[in-house]
């Protein structure tokens, strides 16, 4: 697999990715639903300053994420010189917070945190109805390949169909060095799946053996 966006999404504009073809449903555009959760993302389709300012603002607007339900918080962009929240900022609002500390760089590892942070999205989901906000700075790097994480290990996507429903309405824009760690993580889930159904198989053919 390249370590660049499928076909499927196609550059529209900067910073824009449309959708072409079809990829397993998952409910709503650049959200993900349990049926009883709401996983959402607040990233601008817009490029420039202001889809900075989105993911920022929303992040530290304690009473609008308080009035619009959320439940849980994962902070992409923890640190001082990025979006400096932590659990504390929510201490007395009804909000489990879990932050990465992570730089938007090729040479950054974040693939250390696909499995913590795909397991607090999970977690958040599987609550009655629990609400979590995923964010970083620009909201289309970090933020984005934690979401593709937990999608291709909870939701048993590979990457390209990942990338594929987040991009249906909203920007995915991994960089390189993330999207090659992402790729990685793609390898080792299909190597993981094939194991296991080879194991599957092997005991319904020892169950039919006199």
């Amino acid at each position: 697999m390249p370590t660049h966006l499928p076909r499927g999404c196609c550059p529209r504009g900067r910073g824009i990715w449309k959708r072409r073809s079809t990829a397993p449903q998952v409910p709503s555009s650049w959200s993900v639903s349990s049926g009883r959760a709401v996983l959402s993302t607040p990233m601008s389709t817009r490029s420039g300053p202001s889809s900075t300012s989105v993911t920022r603002r929303t992040a530290l607007d304690r009473y609008g994420l308080q009035k619009a339900g959320f439940t849980h918080v994962l902070n992409a962009a923890q640190g001082r010189w990025n979006v400096d929240t932590g659990p504390d900022y929510y201490r007395d609002m009804a909000i489990e917070y879990h932050g990465v500390e992570a730089d938007d760089l090729p040479t950054f590892d974040l693939s250390v945190f696909f499995y913590p942070a795909a397991a607090f999205i999970n977690t958040a989901l599987s609550l009655d109805h629990s609400k979590i906000l995923v964010h970083c700075v620009m909201g289309r790097s970090r933020s984005a390949t934690l979401v593709l994480a937990y999608l291709m290990i909870h939701k048993n996507m590979t990457l390209v169909d990942a990338i594929q429903q987040v991009a249906k309405n909203r920007c995915v824009l991994p960089n390189r060095g993330f999207l090659k760690q992402l790729r990685d993580l793609d390898k080792q889930l299909v190597e993981q799946r094939r194991q296991a159904q080879f194991g599957d198989n092997s005991d319904k053919a020892g169950e039919k053996d006199p």
